[in-house]
C-alpha cells in the first residue's frame, strides 16, 4: 500500500527505474508494518479492546492476572477497579461496576442494605460482582443481590451466604434455595 503511494509521489521517469520500485516497495512495506504496530498500540490503551497489554493494566490497578479466564472478564474485572478506585462509594459507582461485568443494565438502590438488580439472566459472574463491590463498599453494609427475568417474573435473590439463593415466584409466594455464583 505505501510503496504504491511511494512511487506515485515519484517523477515519472523515476517509476520505471527497477532499483528505485524495488527500495520502494522495501520502504513501504517496513512502513505498512509500521502502521500495523501503531495501530495495535493504539488498541492497548483502550481496556475495552486491550490483549497483550492486559497485564500492565492488571499490575497498575492492583489485580492477580488470572489467565484461566477469558479477555472479556479480566477486561471487567479492569474496567470495575478503574470504575471503583475513586476513594468514595456511590449507587452509580456500584452500578457502573455491575454493568461492567454484566454488559447490560442494573439497579442498585440503599435502604440500610445495598440492593444490586442484575436484568441479565445468563453468563452472570456473581463471585466476581460479589468481589468486586466488596472490594470497595463498607464492611458494616450488607449486599444483597438481584438477578431478575422481567418475561417469566422469576427473580434469585442472595440469602446469608453468597452461593445461596431464594427463587421468589411473584405469583405464587413460594421459593425454593439452592443455585450457584454463575448463572
Amino acid at each position: 500500500m505505501r510503496s504504491e503511494q511511494i512511487i506515485n509521489q515519484l517523477h515519472k521517469i523515476q517509476r520505471d527505474d527497477p532499483l528505485i520500485n524495488e527500495l520502494s516497495g522495501s520502504i513501504g512495506s517496513v512502513l505498512d508494518e509500521f502502521d500495523g504496530d501503531i495501530e495495535d498500540f493504539k488498541r492497548q490503551l483502550d481496556v475495552r479492546t486491550a490483549t497483550w497489554a492486559l497485564p500492565i493494566y492488571e499490575k497498575e490497578y492492583g489485580i492477580k492476572p488470572d489467565v484461566s479466564k477469558t479477555l472479556d472478564e479480566r477486561r471487567s474485572q479492569i474496567l470495575a477497579k478503574m470504575r471503583s478506585s475513586t476513594g468514595k462509594i456511590s449507587l452509580a459507582m456500584i452500578k457502573a461496576i455491575v454493568d461492567a461485568y454484566t454488559k447490560s443494565a442494573s439497579d442498585a438502590w440503599f435502604n440500610g442494605r445495598i440492593h444490586v438488580r442484575i436484568h441479565k439472566q445468563t453468563g452472570v459472574n456473581l463471585k466476581d460482582i460479589h468481589k468486586a463491590i466488596n472490594e470497595i463498599k463498607p464492611a458494616h453494609i450488607p449486599v444483597d443481590y438481584e438477578v431478575a427475568n422481567p418475561l417469566s417474573f422469576v427473580e434469585y435473590r442472595k440469602v446469608n451466604m453468597p452461593s445461596i439463593y431464594q427463587k421468589v415466584y411473584r405469583y405464587c409466594g413460594t421459593f425454593a434455595a439452592g443455585g450457584d455464583w454463575t448463572l
